[in-house]
């Protein structure tokens, strides 16, 4: 129906805008609730690998595309406490009208189908456009302007330098 085609709409373009502005893992992005938010800052509380908790920047452009979701979705009159419901949250007929979480897989799968209807499909699998080929584009991008390594290690959340020197081989 109509209403649930717009929220999958506006939650797909927060989760790409998300990704793109903030280089979170896609279980971290299913893993988000709303009590993660801070509206104020632009930042997203994260718990990554490890049950590591960071806090990371996610631009005025990612946080104006999830307010628009979220105000779209308009949770909250049936006594859950907000805080506690995902950001990103199913709108098929399965779910009804509960607020689940997404699945890593059904990210993937929403972002392979706006990749395609894009014409962005690429058969060369180093080419590929995913999800976390966003996480690249963030700290390749981070990295050619801060030119700072030890940060782009905190925002990804990568436990070793050597994980994220990755994006030194990507950005030269």
């Amino acid at each position: 129906d109509d209403r649930r085609r717009e929220l999958i709409r506006l939650r797909d373009i927060a989760m790409v805008e998300l990704l793109r502005y903030s280089g979170l893992r896609v279980g971290e992005l299913v893993g988000l609730r709303r009590g993660d938010l801070d509206y104020e800052e632009a930042t997203v509380l994260v718990r990554g690998k490890g049950n590591r908790e960071r806090v990371v920047p996610i631009g005025q452009t990612a946080l104006q595309a999830i307010r628009t979701y979220l105000a779209a979705r308009g949770d909250g009159g049936d006594g859950v406490a907000l805080h506690t419901l995902p950001v990103f949250a199913r709108h098929d007929r399965g779910a009804g009208d509960r607020v689940l979480p997404l699945s890593t897989n059904s990210v993937q799968n929403a972002f392979r189908k706006h990749v395609a209807a894009a014409g962005l499909h690429r058969q060369d699998e180093e080419k590929k456009i995913t999800p976390h080929s966003m996480r690249h584009y963030f700290g390749t991008k981070m990295l050619d302007e801060t030119g700072d390594l030890a940060l782009v290690q905190d925002l990804l959340g990568h436990a070793s330098p050597q994980t994220t020197r990755v994006y030194t081989e990507v950005a030269m």
